[in-house]
């Protein structure tokens, strides 16, 4: 569970396997930047205890450049070459040295040290971090830099790699099911062939390359013939669905790109060099994710208004993952929220060989209030009529005791309307606002908003399954509850309606595969900001008459079965005063 220690109790076993001679390297693997910087933490705790481990922390390319480029038309893969970047030039002559002196200064190599090094050296920093991974036990990155077919470390897991035994540690896995589905779809669209071919009006070979691939764009629109409609423009919109690859497109598509980087390299003078250079690598994506097509595959092709869609989507990533997961000798997958466990097991290819293993929470169950607010309904269609029931919900919690409080809401229009609400009923109460589109800064100065100030009431409002949802740490008294509006469905899509049909195909419930199992998750997550210690005391709030089925009841965790049920926000009121009077 949250809180509990995941991170040194995986990564702590790895170690201790390494110094005794059964794997080489361990990658600790992660979805944010939140979890790395925790993860990094562990290692310096070890090594200050006199373990002889080195530890290196990965980062997006894009975030560790340091190219002038960079600063005046923001950051393309374009600009990293030997004419353009002087961070590239004369790297190999310089990395040697930057890297002793890395190594002879410690054990933990972060962006920071990293970056200070490389610009000493004047030598590429996103370079020098996979350079000096070489020399390290622990390198701790994003899931993408094992799994991800186009950017995947080859040094170590390409044909020609280093091939050593190495360890994963997959550290909230919840969030790899959807990772890895990304990873391995990719899409292309006509409207983007056109935007390009619009700059190529001085070369007449390469338009006619163009034409060429947009005819074959074209005669796709008439797979969809069964199913067009018209929209309210009067545009035809359709689609086309196949279990098979669409090998004559693809087998044109792979030319296309060819004829493309063979102009490229003859024409880097060229004034839309940029563009086709981004589209050369998108199709690049879509021919990658092709070769791994098969079950769990399907191929998708939309009509929108006149632009034609073609997608190749991953439905079922478990047979990729089990091939993945074969890079490494072993592979832990831990996460607070992996309910249904069989769910995970499914998506994340470890069905067949897989040993799973759910702990029960450390934590004293009396520090923690569960109350289901079964009185409203947070359906898409009943939101709007439900305002004043969320505001009333929100109010009878925080009315029990004065302290810090995160509403969790379903969307961002939901939460504009109940947040202006609440202001607007209890204008005294101060409240902080997740804003679409945050910085960096103002998500830090949100969370500093969260002050251990008890005796005030202090209420946040955060979209469920946004950024404030997980990889958030308030201790003490800086959270004493959550308000979870909604069971979190993810928004509807065409994409997830594809997998529900898939997997109801399988498994019958494909409903819960696609919507209900990832909602659940979400609701988990922000339910375990509340607990971060034993010392902590708080209350998690469920509103939504679906907590109270027998359907949601049994994705309850095991700390969660003696919740207590509010038929209206007096009832809800009692419970939580009752909580925090004991």
């Amino acid at each position: 569970p949250t809180g509990t220690g995941k991170t040194m109790s995986s990564l702590f076993p790895a170690v201790r396997a390494m110094g005794e001679g059964h794997i080489d390297k361990i990658f600790y693997l992660t979805a944010k930047a939140s979890t790395r910087r925790e993860a990094y933490s562990a290692t310096s705790l070890l090594y200050k205890s006199g373990v002889p481990l080195r530890s290196v922390v990965l980062n997006a390319k894009e975030s560790m450049c340091k190219c002038a480029l960079k600063q005046t038309t923001g950051y393309s893969r374009n600009m990293c070459t030997l004419e353009l970047c002087p961070y590239a030039r004369g790297y190999y002559d310089k990395v040697g040295e930057a890297i002793v002196e890395i190594l002879s200064g410690g054990n933990g190599y972060p962006a920071s040290v990293i970056l200070a090094v490389a610009e000493k050296y004047s030598i590429c920093p996103y370079e020098l971090s996979l350079d000096l991974s070489e020399y390290c036990d622990v390198i701790i990155c994003d899931y993408n830099y094992a799994f991800d077919p186009s950017v995947y470390l080859r040094r170590y897991f390409g044909e020609d790699g280093k091939r050593e035994r190495y360890a994963f540690l997959i550290d909230e896995a919840h969030n790899l099911a959807d990772r890895a589905r990304d990873m391995y779809s990719a899409q292309l669209r006509l409207s983007q062939l056109s935007s390009v071919r619009a700059l190529l009006e001085n070369y007449d070979e390469l338009d006619a390359v163009f034409a060429e691939m947009e005819r074959e764009f074209a005669s796709l629109s008439a797979l969809c013939k069964d199913n067009v409609v018209k929209d309210e423009q009067g545009n035809d919109r359709g689609f086309y669905l196949s279990r098979s690859p669409l090998e004559r497109f693809g087998d044109s598509l792979e030319v296309f790109k060819q004829k493309i980087d063979a102009f490229l390299r003859k024409n880097k003078e060229c004034e839309a060099f940029d563009a086709l250079q981004t589209l050369s690598t998108t199709i690049r994506k879509y021919t990658v994710v092709g070769q791994y097509f098969g079950k769990g595959f399907l191929c998708y092709v939309e009509l929108l208004g006149g632009d034609i869609c073609v997608k190749i989507y991953c439905l079922d990533p478990s047979s990729v993952m089990d091939t993945l997961l074969e890079r490494a000798k072993g592979a832990v997958m831990f996460s607070a929220t992996l309910t249904p466990t069989e769910y995970f097991c499914d998506v994340l290819g470890s069905a067949e060989k897989g040993i799973s293993v759910s702990l029960p929470s450390p934590f004293d169950r009396e520090n923690l209030c569960v109350a289901v607010a079964d009185f409203v309904s947070t359906r898409f269609d009943d939101r709007s009529s439900n305002i004043g029931a969320y505001v009333s919900a929100i109010a009878a919690t925080v009315s029990a005791k004065a302290g810090n409080y995160i509403v969790y809401l379903p969307s961002y229009d939901t939460l504009e309307k109940v947040s202006r609400a609440f202001s607007l009923k209890y204008p005294k109460v101060q409240t902080v606002v997740q804003s679409r589109n945050m910085t960096f800064s103002q998500k830090e100065e949100f969370l500093n908003s969260f002050k251990d100030d008890s005796g005030k009431t202090r209420v946040g409002f955060c979209v469920l399954g946004g950024a404030f949802s997980e990889g958030v740490d308030l201790p003490g008294s800086r959270l004493i509850g959550a308000i979870i509006i909604g069971v979190g469905l993810p928004g509807l899509s065409n994409e997830r309606n594809i997998v529900r049909d898939y997997f109801d195909e399988d498994t019958g419930v494909g409903y819960d595969y696609a919507y209900t199992y990832p909602g659940m998750n979400n609701v988990l997550q922000a339910a375990g900001r509340v607990i971060r210690t034993d010392a902590d005391r708080g209350v998690v709030v469920l509103v939504d008459d679906r907590y109270a089925t027998p359907k949601y009841r049994e994705l309850f965790p095991e700390h969660w079965k003696q919740a207590q049920y509010a038929g209206n926000p007096k009832s809800l009121a009692e419970i939580c005063r009752r909580f925090w009077n004991k």
